[in-house]
């Protein structure tokens, strides 16, 4: 897919299982099909789809998947964050090869901002594709550190913030690099951060279960039910409408 920014929403995918906790690939390809057809501008495979949950094959199986029933409509985002450089690695390039269009990393935890620093140059140095910064509550990454990690590490375009204050962090980061970039006189490659939402999934669609796998701390995960979250094409509309603003005489 073309190499342009990543901007709109991009709903993490829920994962489908079937009764014997086996990964539904028709119901994976289901959800897919919704989210596309409703309008985003991307998706992502994430905490909410599981991948920390399952194993190898199976996390290959949802990559395979979801790139294949994307069919290069909407770039594909996956997250291979780990607990260490190398593993993060193996995963983001695993996930290259596979077909995503960008990854996304949460840092270990706990780890100071030089070894934060260091996790997303490894990952940078070994991927081709574009990387996002996760920074959740429980792995927070400051706007300083994010803005240092976009400025060192080439393949860092975007950070999904998750850790409040979201705005602020948003605006310290993007306002501190392009300072960084006047300072320096270098050609502006974009602000570092963008803001994702993990919870614009789309409804379940007919036929599709939640997981049935633990959930962090080992309780068990809600059996099959319907979701009702932010619609995708409402939001994409929205999204779409603010891009298009002010309209051309």
């Amino acid at each position: 897919m073309p190499d342009q920014p990543m901007r709109g929403v991009f709903p993490i995918l829920l994962t489908p299982f079937d009764e014997q906790d086996r990964i539904d690939e028709d119901g994976l390809r289901s959800v897919v099909e919704y989210a596309v057809r409703s309008g985003v501008h991307g998706v992502g495979i994430a905490l909410g789809s599981e991948m920390p949950k399952l194993v190898e094959r199976e996390r290959e199986l949802v990559i395979r998947i979801v790139v294949d029933q994307a069919r290069g409509r909407v770039p594909v985002v996956v997250n291979t964050g780990a607990q260490a450089n190398y593993p993060a690695v193996v995963y983001s390039q695993q996930a290259e090869e596979l077909g995503a269009s960008a990854v996304m990393c949460i840092p270990p935890s706990p780890a100071t901002p030089n070894e934060t620093r260091s996790y997303f140059r490894a990952i940078s140095d070994a991927v081709s594709v574009p990387i996002f910064v996760q920074d959740v509550a429980t792995a927070s990454v400051s706007a300083a550190v994010i803005r240092q990690i976009a400025e060192e590490s080439e393949r860092v375009r975007y950070a999904k913030m998750e850790s409040p204050p979201q705005p602020v962090k948003v605006a310290e980061a993007v306002a501190g690099h392009h300072l960084w970039r006047r300072q320096r006189d270098v050609p502006d490659r974009g602000a570092p951060a963008r803001v994702g939402r993990d919870d614009a999934v789309p409804h379940a669609a007919p036929g599709v279960r939640r997981g049935v796998g633990p959930l962090p701390g080992g309780r068990p995960r809600r059996r099959a039910r319907r979701v009702r979250s932010p619609d995708p094409a409402a939001l994409a509309r929205v999204v779409d409408g603010r891009a298009a603003w002010p309209p051309r005489a």
